[in-house]
């Protein structure tokens, strides 16, 4: 089951900070700001970032009856600032997906994307939930990534400031950022509709699953055992069923 933050918002805040349709990076801390976010292009051992495909669209793979759809898009290689580590005292730092980007698996299995409101309830449910199992999580090879997308209202832009109250107040120990407005990943989900996830094959970065709403078996509460099975099934398909460099087709 999965739970959104908030079901419904009014036409006026649609309007005013709907999703964006502009195909440039975060401009940087503030929603409009100017100078895109120089950050990296390629992985950690220097493998350009995927550049065709690219889009929104999720697979239709189905990890748990082991069914192998169509592939999925690739995902931009979004830029941001914020903190790798959750440690604020490390001043902002520019994080880009290709930092996560691993076309054999040596380190990262799975790419885990939640998109996150501080007003929203649900977004600091499965914050909660998540931060006593990172470290087993990471384990496992699953590379976690928070982005701050609106502020204490629905539809409100995020800044540095709810960044900062975010990771002060949750203290995760994996990477959070700040994409003012929902300025790159707006174009993923309604506004308002948070929180929003998304697992990623960090072999060719292709969407494996997307959609609007906190993991939740029982409708009331996300716990960590919610968290675990949104994201474990899909480390086991993914070895199980790897994609064709050349095609992205998995077997």
């Amino acid at each position: 089951m999965r739970i959104q933050g908030v079901f419904a918002v009014s036409a006026l805040i649609v309007l005013a900070f709907g999703c964006s349709s502009s195909s440039k990076q975060d401009p940087g801390l503030a929603a409009g700001g100017t100078g895109d976010i120089q950050g990296h292009d390629t992985s950690p051992d220097g493998v350009a970032y995927p550049s065709t495909n690219l889009g929104t669209k999720a697979s239709t793979n189905n990890p748990s009856t082991d069914v192998v759809g169509k592939p999925g898009n690739t995902m931009s290689n979004f830029k941001f600032y914020g903190y790798p580590d959750g440690d604020v005292t490390k001043g902002l730092a520019q994080i880009s997906l290709a930092d996560f980007f691993d076309p054999n698996h040596k380190k990262w299995k799975l790419i885990h994307i939640q998109a996150a409101g501080t007003w929203c309830v649900w977004c600091q449910r499965e914050t909660q939930a998540t931060v006593p199992i990172y470290q087993k999580l990471s384990g496992e090879g699953v590379a976690w990534l928070t982005a701050v997308v609106e502020g204490s209202t629905p539809g409100s832009a995020a800044s540095q400031k709810d960044l900062d109250h975010w990771v002060t107040s949750y203290k995760p120990t994996f990477p959070n950022v700040v994409d003012p407005g929902n300025h790159n990943f707006g174009t993923f989900f309604s506004a308002g509709a948070l929180p929003w996830n998304a697992n990623v094959d960090p072999a060719n970065m292709e969407i494996l699953s997307a959609g609007e709403g906190a993991p939740s078996s029982d409708g009331s509460s996300v716990t960590s055992m919610d968290v675990s099975n949104e994201v474990e099934p899909w480390i086991g398909f993914l070895a199980k069923h790897p994609a064709d460099p050349a095609t992205g087709v998995r077997k």
